[in-house]
């Protein structure tokens, strides 16, 4: 037996920890996340490689999963308690922060329920219920919100002179309703408001099997937040995207330099040639000093001239190939750079370093420290720029998570997105949004069928037939609700 075969099973995990450790000190945060990721797959037991991959992971969910199956590994772990805090501190500052955009936005419903998650999180925070008292929409909430902030700050007569002014408007509305009751209790028992009068508007839905964020967005398998692939569909869960989505301005100082440099080496380059064609005519040799008539001299000189200037020419041609070398390098570097290919990063930066080392030597050699130092600082100036821009060239992998299009404000807007979804075969990503179209288009026939088709995808049939009947409700004539009926049919049937 080899001593490979006579390790013990996690020799290998251990490995790939220690790893991931060393390559996350060293900043290389894409293979630590890489050796890591493969550490605990191997040993999903290790609560330090559990602790070292929310280090290195983007996402703030994941790191909270990371963390939280650490601590359930090591729940005396002080270092796992930190940072788990303080990554739930990262995700209530995020949250808050878009409820506030959302309701400068004007996008109060948005804004709420964003507003609300904080609070669950945090019931102290001062700010969310500053916000939520502008935001809720009936005056009890708005007074409860109130009264929580007040709590949180007493000495604050701003918000205590809010708080008299609901009290105020909540006494008028009762007033109101007295002096409105003989004529309330006309009403027909029968009348749609006087149902709905008691209907709790603020109950959370009832749990569903889509709420889970790490179902697969294609097939609604089940999944772990580190795999790459559907272990089912065999789907990518990963998106790749840049790190910064636009250019920096530093990336187009940086394009604007390496331009100017361009310029430089063909002014160089076409002041060579002019300077080779006027000795060229001082000796004679040629009619016409121009830097066409030079180049044609210098690589095809005169049949009679040819042997007795080969000698001569061989390092002009060699010093004119070097310069075309160097103008058509910092032409591809330019290219790279506007195209953001990360190859062409690396180059900019070695010849940043080397365009250092080169300033240096010259200041040493030159025995002029004025014109070498700011020779020395400009191309000191080139390496951090270099350093700068890097996150313009760098991509981040981000796990694709079964939650709805943050962008989305409207019902047209979750149809949109479940459309596109669904044309790309993520059927439970299409799922969740025709869920939200359908609540706020209950009359609207699109949201239903788009239900059914994903559902019948997803083969779960009872919840297409759910969806189907409600369609049918809706349009009992529609030749799309006729067709999908028969679709369902063939699919219970094993026909689809």
């Amino acid at each position: 037996m080899t001593h490979a075969e006579a390790s013990p099973p996690d020799t290998d995990a251990d490995a790939l920890l220690r790893e991931g450790m060393a390559a996350a000190k060293a900043g290389d945060r894409e293979r630590a996340r890489e050796l890591l990721t493969r550490a605990v797959k191997l040993d999903d037991r290790n609560a330090t490689a559990w602790l070292w991959l929310s280090g290195v992971v983007d996402d703030l969910n994941h790191r909270e999963i990371c963390l939280q199956t650490a601590l359930k590994l090591d729940p005396q772990n002080e270092a796992i308690q930190r940072g788990l805090a303080h990554v739930r501190q990262q995700k209530l500052e995020q949250l808050l922060q878009a409820g506030i955009t959302a309701a400068q936005r004007g996008q109060p419903d948005h804004a709420r329920g964003l507003l609300l998650r904080v609070v669950e999180m945090d019931e102290k925070n001062l700010t969310a219920w500053l916000w939520l008292a502008d935001l809720v929409p009936s005056l009890k909430d708005r007074e409860t919100a109130l009264e929580n902030a007040l709590t949180l700050d007493p000495s604050n007569d701003t918000i205590r002179q809010r708080l008299e002014q609901v009290h105020e408007e909540m006494d008028l509305e009762r007033q109101t309703r007295a002096e409105m009751a003989p004529r309330l209790e006309e009403v027909p028992a029968h009348d749609p408001a006087a149902l709905t009068e008691d209907f709790d508007w603020e109950r959370p839905p009832p749990a569903d099997e889509f709420d889970n964020e790490l179902l697969c967005p294609y097939c609604a398998s089940p999944t772990v937040f580190e795999d790459k692939r559907c272990r089912a569909c065999g789907a990518t869960l990963v998106t790749k995207t840049r790190i910064r989505e636009q250019p920096s301005s530093l990336l187009w100082i940086a394009i604007t330099l390496q331009l100017g440099q361009v310029g430089s080496n063909l002014a160089i380059l076409f002041s060579a040639l002019v300077a080779l064609a006027l000795g060229l005519q001082a000796e004679g040799l040629i009619e016409f000093p121009t830097a066409g008539v030079a180049l044609q001299f210098l690589f095809r000189p005169p049949v009679e001239l040819a042997a007795e200037l080969s000698i001569m020419l061989l390092p002009l041609r060699l010093l004119f190939v070097g310069v075309t070398v160097v103008v058509l390098f910092s032409i591809v570097v330019l290219i790279g750079l506007f195209m953001r290919w990360r190859f062409f990063w690396y180059l900019y930066l070695g010849n940043a370093g080397l365009g250092l080392l080169v300033t240096v030597a010259a200041m040493l050699l030159s025995g002029s420290p004025v014109c070498g130092g700011i020779a020395v600082l400009l191309a000191l100036a080139m390496v951090f720029l270099a350093f700068q821009i890097q996150d313009d060239f760098f991509f981040k992998y981000s796990r694709i998570l079964l939650r709805p299009v943050q962008s989305a404000r409207s019902a047209v807007d979750y149809v949109s997105h479940a459309r596109k979804y669904a044309r790309q075969g993520m059927w439970a990503m299409a799922v969740i949004h025709y869920q939200r179209a359908a609540g706020a288009m209950s009359s609207q026939l699109e949201p239903q069928l788009g239900l059914t088709l994903c559902f019948i995808q997803l083969k779960r049939y009872d919840r297409a037939a759910a969806a189907l009947a409600e369609a049918q409700r809706i349009s009992p004539d529609s030749p799309h609700v006729a067709e999908l009926t028969t679709m369902l049919e063939e699919a219970r049937k094993g026909g689809a």
